[in-house]
């Protein structure tokens, strides 16, 4: 299994959690990508190993590269999540660096046993509803997962 990873930076335990789940996932061989940004995020500070950047794609070709998509943040990041992935059907395991999540579940302490039963095959997914909006002006289609928001 692949994992796909996005971060919100501007969670200040960010680095700390990235660098964790990191370390954890190199001495386990489980392979991950993450979008270059974060990528470059993480690798602007001063952290043990670098995020090689084979690692690194952009953030619209993500889903396309992974099997799970993990979000680290709060419930924005969940969102943020479900825009990239689209309907593409890529699940997203959230993992909540606040104090307070309803659809990022998963703690930081929780995170490498929950990786570790999701690598066992102890995990089901819960499908959630989502709704599409298309902008008249370019066509664009725009996914979201509990609203859409016209402003």
């Amino acid at each position: 299994m692949k994992f796909g990873i996005i971060g919100n930076t501007t969670k200040p335990v960010l680095r700390e959690v990235s660098n964790t789940l990191f370390s954890f996932l190199r001495k386990k061989n489980i392979m991950f990508a993450v979008p270059t940004e974060y990528g470059n995020w993480y690798n602007s500070a001063e952290n043990e190993k670098k995020i090689d950047e084979s690692m690194m794609v952009p953030e619209c070709i993500l889903p396309d590269q992974c099997d799970m998509l993990m979000a680290l943040g709060g419930d924005g990041t969940m969102l943020a999540a479900a825009r990239i992935v689209g309907g593409r059907g890529v699940p997203i395991l959230g993992v909540n660096l606040g104090k307070l999540g309803f659809l990022a579940e998963v703690s930081v302490e929780e995170l490498q046993k929950c990786i570790s039963d999701i690598l066992d095959g102890k995990y089901s997914i819960e499908e959630r509803m989502t709704i599409e909006a298309e902008c008249q002006t370019d066509r664009s289609i725009l996914t979201g997962l509990n609203e859409v928001v016209i402003d």
